[in-house]
């Protein structure tokens, strides 16, 4: 019911207007006619810049690049957790995987004690 009243309201503004949609667009033709040009139709400066914004789909390749960078630290994330989980066990706990065919990093041969 709402909706309707203000249909109606509406619709009787737009049809009680002072001048028509023709004479608007004479008198703005005219206007510019006289003025030599209609500096106040232009777009200003900062409307250029979001122009070239919107031009380029920048709002839309930050979001990609967003979602993108998401994405792979999720993925890093499962991988690694994979990795950890389903991967081999890795050298012995302690060991930190240093020793290479008896030999320790730090060039020490392993001795058996002998009595």
């Amino acid at each position: 019911m709402k909706f309707q009243t203000s249909a109606k309201d509406a619709s009787k503004e737009f049809q009680h207007r002072e001048e028509s949609p023709f004479e608007k667009a004479l008198h703005l033709i005219e206007h510019v006619g006289r003025h030599r040009g209609a500096k106040f139709f232009k777009p200003s400066k900062q409307h250029i810049s979001n122009a070239w914004i919107q031009r380029n789909n920048l709002d839309f390749w930050l979001i990609c690049a967003a979602f993108s960078v998401i994405a792979l630290i999720f993925l890093r994330s499962v991988i690694g957790l994979l990795w950890r989980t389903l991967g081999s066990h890795g050298p012995a706990p302690g060991s930190a995987g240093i020793e290479i065919r008896g030999k320790s990093i730090a060039g020490k041969k392993e001795t058996k004690k002998t009595k």
